[in-house]
């Protein structure tokens, strides 16, 4: 549908044009200029990453990699052609790929992006903000198992749009965006229209969305999990853990038998700069915290309130000093158990307590 001029005269039609002839590049022009003002595609978006590669394949790259306020993953892909190319399968591939995507490891996504923008903003505190999230209640959140697509071009060609059409019917979230630039005398126009799914369909497939979001909003308001764990290294008990504890206690032992910190790392899912203060020299809490605080990361300073760093957590091996992380949640469990059963040497073991109290602290 082409835009029209409204004046005194009549109706005219706006010359309609092409990115390639404006010379709007699709990655430094279009895309740059998408993620500083994402709310003119959605305004529920919040772009974490950009070029966003965290895999073994560095050439494959999702342009924008954003979070809705359901803690929902989109990957949002553009092109500037007239047909989309094969956009919709090079989604779906991002998409598969990021959705095993950790919270944590979000935030060291978005940390580095916002270094690359110039943004000295703290990227957790960030993302909690735009989701509406306080702090002191976000020990345990975690982004949503879905993954949305979003897909951005000057049109789609048929086989786009079958493909979509016939993937959200199975119960995927693809939207296609068709974004078309007009010239209208010196100034550049831009209609931005949600051409898939159609409207009407939109918002009752948005009413669904919703009804499962508060589900499981429901379940997280009145099923928290309080759970405690007893941990069994060797011949000793340490019983009634916090999961914060719980992974202390774990990394702690197996750091301290001589397993390394990147070996560990694997377990974990995130690099071990992300969980582990490494401060060379062998030093009591004061100054040890004094050095931490000058250590600067790819993900800024870092911030010692998130790590147990008093004189009995500290751990002191071969002239160096680490401090453990406290940001440990449920959905970290399954590394921990794999840990256990990685190492049998370790003799360590741990499963939930019956009991509902005990210290929050590393026992």
């Amino acid at each position: 549908m082409p835009l029209f001029e409204l004046a005194d005269l009549g109706i005219s039609e706006v010359q309609r044009t092409t990115f390639e002839e404006l010379r709007i590049r699709e990655r430094y022009d279009l895309q740059r200029l998408l993620r500083k003002s994402i709310q003119v595609i959605d305004s529920e978006l919040y772009v974490i990453a950009e070029e966003f590669g965290e895999w073994e394949d560095a050439r494959r790259r999702i342009d924008l990699l954003c979070v809705d306020r359901d803690r929902t993953l989109v990957v949002v892909e553009i092109k500037r052609t007239d047909d989309g190319g094969h956009m919709e399968l090079q989604a779906l591939r991002y998409a598969a790929m990021v959705s095993t995507l950790t919270f944590e490891k979000a935030v060291e996504a978005h940390g580095e992006y916002l270094r690359r923008c110039d943004d000295n903003r703290d990227p957790r505190r960030a993302i909690l903000q735009f989701l509406g999230v306080a702090e002191e209640g976000a020990q345990d959140i975690a982004l949503s198992d879905d993954v949305r697509i979003v897909l951005i071009s000057a049109d789609f060609s048929r086989e786009v749009t079958t493909t979509v059409l016939w993937l959200n019917e199975r119960n995927l979230d693809i939207r296609c965006i068709r974004i078309r630039p007009y010239r209208w005398q010196e100034r550049i126009l831009i209609d931005v229209q949600q051409v898939l799914p159609l409207p009407e369909a939109g918002d009752y497939q948005v009413k669904l969305r919703e009804k499962a979001v508060e589900k499981r909003a429901a379940e997280r308001k009145f099923s928290p999990d309080f759970s405690r764990y007893n941990v069994t290294v060797g011949d000793k008990l340490y019983p009634n853990l916090w999961k914060r504890a719980l992974g202390f206690r774990i990394l702690y032992t197996a750091l301290s038998s001589g397993i390394s910190p990147e070996e560990l790392a694997q377990h974990l899912g995130r690099s071990a700069p992300s969980w582990l203060i490494t401060v060379e020299g062998t030093f009591e809490a004061a100054e040890f915290v004094d050095r931490a605080s000058q250590i600067t990361t790819k993900w800024g300073k870092y911030q010692l309130s998130r790590f147990f760093c008093d004189d009995e957590s500290l751990l002191r091996l071969d002239g160096k000093t680490f401090a453990i992380s406290n940001q440990w949640s449920i959905s970290d469990i399954p590394a921990f158990q794999a840990i256990a059963d990685s190492y049998p040497e370790l003799r360590l073991s741990f499963a939930k307590a019956d009991e509902e109290t005990g210290s929050q602290g590393p026992s």
